[in-house]
């Protein structure tokens, strides 16, 4: 487990709350994703220097509120997945997906060139006339691929995005820190299609391999345009969602 825990000896509260406080607001905060493992009581409580039966109370408090999970190797592992409201509206970020699977997500870039707006098949209207940047990059979990994105940002919103380094940083992110520039409202068009050679590569699957498909047209915080993009996935990239009514209302 990543996540360091701190002792208060001074504090009112016992050790196992001040424990299970700690963990609970790491998994609110989503900085412990569902199936991360913590460490075994035992190593935590030696590390702290305290009982092991406060760690053992701190991690059963944490599994009575469905936060945690003891599997059959006796394990201890994050049980909650606090998704994005209104998850089939919102939800837009791949790297943030294959995060919420339980996994470790990294970036590859493959390709990146400037190209006019003009030049692009189904280019939507908004992007007319514009100078765009033309990314392709790979997304992996636990450094196995799991999509393959094929984007083109707006210059307009993003000026000199073509020279900044995206690393392993998701593009949102990217977005917020540098422009202050938001995801707001998307369209996307599901479908499926064949792998290419160069995808079927690196996604490390059969040439002409059956890919489920997203078109993805997103306008920013102020409604303009800043994204078109279409995602490719294949079979190993599912994610299951337990959603309230009160979840789907706006969808319908």
């Amino acid at each position: 487990m990543s996540l360091v825990i701190n002792i208060d000896r001074r504090s009112t509260l016992s050790m196992d709350r001040q424990i299970g406080n700690q963990i609970r607001r790491a998994i609110l905060n989503r900085e412990l994703y569902i199936n991360r493992p913590l460490d075994r009581p035992q190593q935590v409580a030696s590390e702290l220097g305290i009982d092991v039966n406060e760690v053992k109370q701190a991690y059963q408090t944490l599994i009575n509120e469905n936060l945690l999970v003891l599997d059959h190797f006796g394990h201890y592992k994050v049980k909650f997945l606090d998704a994005p409201n209104n998850v089939l509206i919102n939800f837009t970020s791949v790297f943030e997906g294959i995060r919420l699977m339980g996994l470790e997500p990294s970036i590859e870039t493959l390709f990146t060139e400037v190209v006019k707006a003009s030049s692009i098949k189904n280019c939507p209207v908004d992007f007319k006339s514009e100078k765009l940047l033309h990314i392709h990059r790979l997304y992996l979990g636990n450094d196995k691929p799991m999509a393959w994105i094929d984007s083109y940002f707006s210059l307009e919103v993003f000026p000199d995005l073509d020279q900044k380094n995206f690393g392993n940083q998701p593009s949102y992110d990217l977005f917020e820190q540098i422009y202050g520039i938001k995801p707001g409202q998307n369209t996307r068009i599901f479908g499926a299609g064949l792998a290419s050679k160069e995808q079927a590569q690196a996604l490390q699957i059969l040439d002409k391999a059956p890919l489920f498909t997203i078109d993805l047209f997103i306008n920013d915080q102020y409604h303009r345009p800043m994204e078109l993009s279409k995602a490719f996935f294949f079979e190993n990239f599912q994610m299951e969602w337990t959603l309230e009514v009160n979840q789907l209302e706006d969808f319908y």
